[in-house]
């Protein structure tokens, strides 16, 4: 079903790879039918060369990557057969295609970092949220990046950054009753709730371990942690098995590695909560160490961590992180507007994902230093190599070089895949909470841009939402908004498409303020 190197990660295919056109012009249609025709539960399908190692990823031949999120069928014979049905397609059409299914399915590319600058204006690919408190339980959902500065046109005064609906417009902010076009007009903040929050309960422990935090306790800690596993673990269970007990066992490793190393941030995180203590069965050998270290570390915690302040503390604690307004966004649908498509017409649609956010006293400068000295590695005489703003708008083609800055990974290199990804209607579901549109569409399925990171590294991971993807002529071409980032695999929205939607939505065209 894949290749004997054991295909861990995905690169794009080079678009004159004779599977390329085997897949676009035949077996894409005959693989979805069958999909279709099985029941089984995709999610994703696309085209890719697979492997583990960079260096060895080119001998495997080109492989149909079908994603699931059922797990029950993953793991029945329903997919054997299923696999087994589209290699005799493979076969028929006289390809040299493997075909590979593997569990996971598209997730918005937003999370929580830490380490955030305090400066204003933010620049491009920084830290952007809503300032709604209550978002603190959607932590890992909705902080994202800015993408950049725009302009309205022939509104010279509308200068406004780009990001995902989802980072300036998030979905549980939607009114009771109103449909997922409905447009919230949240104040925003950078950095976001999440990663000042991080930033600050890290600085603290940082501060901790270095100056004010007493070297008696770090010894006693470390003393605990032997004891309590010395003590508790029967003579018959030796320290690994102690270890390898599922997600406790896995709480406790990570609450020793952090006491050995000097983490406080990190080992106090790892400590389970009251409903989680509680959880633990009384039988558990596991339950009472970590009960009796839980105890004592949080009474050290909430003692040590309320003291603790610093300069750098403090100068974050008072900077204002107000920096605007949602101005519109795309609430979430689908690319061409189905109202406008006569029924009975099915045209390739993709996910459209965008939000304007008002930025008080705008940058406006769409440089990014870390950009340019990656650019300088790959293709050291580019416009992007050179220092010049992200100024114009490409068109986004297969095969393409695109580097991107975002608030989780930085900046990064990758390549535009050959061929389109499809994602489900199930997807489609999870991600914009319709599948029915109107003039009777009911869409089940959506083509997307996919990029994968070059030399097999990760282009964008959760975080990243809303982070511009630019071309080596410092041209914008496409906006990260979602992925399978175990898979390598990012998805891209198409910036002439999300320029039209603006222009539908607002009346006005986009262009860049030079």
């Amino acid at each position: 079903m894949a290749c004997e190197l054991d295909p861990m990660v995905s690169i794009p295919l080079p678009t004159n790879d004779e599977a390329v056109l085997l897949f676009d012009s035949k077996l894409r249609a005959s693989v979805l039918d069958t999909l279709t025709k099985s029941g089984v539960k995709w999610t994703t399908l696309g085209l890719w060369r697979r492997g583990r190692e960079p260096q060895t990823i080119g001998q495997c031949p080109p492989t149909i990557l079908i994603t699931t999120s059922d797990k029950y069928h993953y793991e029945q014979s329903v997919w054997k057969t299923v696999l087994n049905n589209i290699k005799k397609e493979i076969e028929d059409a006289r390809g040299t295609i493997l075909v590979e299914v593997v569990e996971g399915t598209p997730v918005t590319f937003s999370g929580v970092n830490v380490g955030i600058p305090y400066h204003k204006p933010p620049l491009l690919g920084e830290s952007l949220g809503v300032v709604e408190e209550q978002i603190s339980k959607y932590a890992e959902s909705y902080s994202g990046t800015l993408g950049g500065y725009l302009v309205l046109k022939d509104n010279p005064r509308a200068q406004v950054a780009l990001t995902c609906n989802h980072v300036a417009n998030p979905r549980p902010f939607v009114p009771e009753g109103q449909s997922y076009e409905y447009v919230v007009h949240h104040e925003m903040r950078y950095p976001s709730n999440q990663d000042h929050e991080e930033t600050m309960r890290a600085a603290r422990a940082h501060l901790l371990w270095n100056g004010n935090f007493e070297k008696d306790r770090k010894t006693m800690l470390r003393e605990l942690m032997q004891k309590s596993a010395q003590k508790y673990v029967p003579d018959s269970l030796d320290q690994k098995a102690f270890l390898d007990r599922g997600k406790i066992g896995d709480m406790w490793a990570k609450f020793q590695d952090a006491v050995w190393s000097e983490d406080l941030y990190v080992a106090g995180s790892a400590l389970p909560t009251v409903e989680e203590l509680s959880a633990i069965p009384d039988t558990c050998t596991m339950k009472k160490p970590i009960a009796v270290a839980t105890e004592q570390f949080s009474a050290i915690w909430k003692d040590e961590m309320g003291n603790a302040e610093s300069a750098d503390y403090r100068s974050a604690m008072a900077f204002n992180r107000s920096i605007g307004s949602t101005k519109t966004a795309s609430g979430l649908r689908v690319w061409p507007d189905p109202s406008t498509v006569p029924a009975g017409q099915s045209p390739d649609f993709c996910i459209l994902d965008w939000g304007l956010v008002d930025i008080v006293n705008a940058d406006g400068r769409n440089i990014s230093p870390a950009l340019q000295a990656l650019a300088a590695k790959i293709v050291p005489d580019s416009p992007l190599a050179q220092g010049q703003p992200i100024s114009g708008f490409g068109t986004l083609t297969a095969g393409t070089v695109v580097f991107k800055f975002g608030r989780t990974t930085g900046a990064t290199v990758g390549r535009v895949n050959a061929t389109k990804t499809d994602l489900s209607g199930d997807v489609l579901l999870k991600l914009i909470g319709r599948t029915d549109f109107p003039n009777n569409h009911k869409i089940t399925r959506t083509a997307e841009w996919a990029v994968s990171g070059v030399d097999a590294a990760i282009f964008a991971n959760q975080g990243d939402s809303g982070a511009w993807v630019v071309n080596a002529d410092a041209k914008l071409v496409g906006m990260v908004f979602s992925g399978l980032a175990s898979q390598s695999i990012s998805y891209i929205s198409d910036i002439s498409v999300i320029a039209q939607s603006i222009k539908a939505v607002t009346g006005f065209d986009i262009v860049f303020n030079v």
